[in-house]
């Protein structure tokens, strides 16, 4: 991957996170991980049900001038939880 990429990248997580971040917690949601798969910008999500709007997400990029970015969306609903042993 060339260094012009890598820096695209990077630019675009940097650009992205913090509407993601505004989105997931209007949603009562928090993003666990940003980056991506192959061309595509990957956002996951985690939180209570119901499921969180995907596309509240994509008026709020798009809204921020990232239009043309590509993402895609996991949302893992029910969270982590502790099952202790014996």
């Amino acid at each position: 991957m060339s260094s012009t990429r890598v820096i695209r990248q990077e630019t675009l997580k940097a650009d992205v996170a913090p509407v993601a971040e505004q989105w997931a917690q209007e949603q009562g949601w928090v993003i666990t991980d940003i980056g991506f798969r192959e061309s595509v910008l990957w956002i996951e999500a985690l939180g209570p049900p119901p499921e969180a709007d995907p596309a509240t997400l994509r008026d709020a990029l798009n809204e921020a001038g990232l239009r043309d970015v590509d993402v895609e969306v996991t949302l893992v609903i029910g969270g982590t939880r502790r099952l202790p042993g014996g």
